[in-house]
């Protein structure tokens, strides 16, 4: 709860678009995406973060995301069957979102993200199995995890080893997993805006403009992970203030 001296809480992040959220195929039965807008919500919150005489607003945590992320969201579910099975997708350029299944009982699903260096170390680790993709990934300095499913605590340490948790923020620094079933998850979070500014090492924007592969990290493979070239779809409906619905393949 806010500081009643600071100001009151801001509003709900969480997305609620309207469009249907219909999802794609990357790994059959295991790694599937979609892609959404939800312009009112983002709208709202990001009023309240700039109305910092009304709402209690860390510049560093809320005030710095609603300048790096957008109205712009992405879903994905991953299906895993064991501990350290994963989902991954990467952007030649900025780098690699993670989410790994780190429990032994198919409960705990965590955000990582990696620089595109980062995650060639990490897929240069291979040894035996993909387990060990999923160790050097956990390893790197600058690795983000939500430690409970569903929940706004989370545990964050920057690219130099300095804990960013106070401002680290849910569905933006990490994706929002939740657990449909054990080891089956629905993660979702807001993307990162296109201006150059907003992107960097480890926080990638993923659309129709970036060259993207994916794939699902198995724990228990004896080859190192897959990555498949894709190309986003993903039919939005977006209004813009007063003018007409434009349709959009973002």
């Amino acid at each position: 709860m806010a500081d009643p001296l600071l100001g009151i809480d801001l509003p709900s992040i969480v997305p609620a678009p309207e469009d249907d959220i219909q999802y794609y195929t990357i790994v059959q039965d295991k790694f599937t995406y979609s892609i959404n807008y939800d312009e009112d919500t983002w709208d709202t919150w990001v009023a309240a973060v700039e109305d910092v005489v009304t709402y209690s607003v860390n510049p560093l945590g809320a005030g710095f995301a609603a300048t790096k992320f957008s109205p712009f969201l992405i879903y994905w579910k991953c299906n895993t069957e064991t501990q350290y099975d994963g989902c991954c997708m990467l952007e030649d350029t900025n780098g690699a979102v993670c989410t790994l299944d780190q429990s032994s009982d198919g409960t705990v699903m965590t955000t990582h993200r990696l620089s595109k260096s980062e995650w060639d170390t990490a897929v240069a680790a291979f040894v035996t199995d993909q387990a060990s993709i999923n160790t050097a990934i956990i390893g790197t300095a600058g690795n983000l995890s939500t430690i409970t499913v569903g929940s706004d605590t989370i545990d964050f340490t920057d690219a130099d080893g300095a804990s960013q948790t106070a401002v680290a923020l849910n569905y933006m620094d990490a994706l929002n997993c939740n657990q449909d079933s054990a080891y089956h998850f629905t993660c979702s979070g807001w993307q990162v805006d296109w201006k150059a500014t907003a992107l960097g090492d480890g926080y990638p924007r993923f659309g129709i403009g970036e060259t993207i592969t994916a794939g699902f990290l198995d724990a228990s493979a004896t080859s190192t992970i897959t990555m498949t070239s894709i190309i986003l779809n993903g039919a939005i409906t977006i209004t813009v203030g007063a003018a007409a619905a434009l349709l959009l393949a973002l």
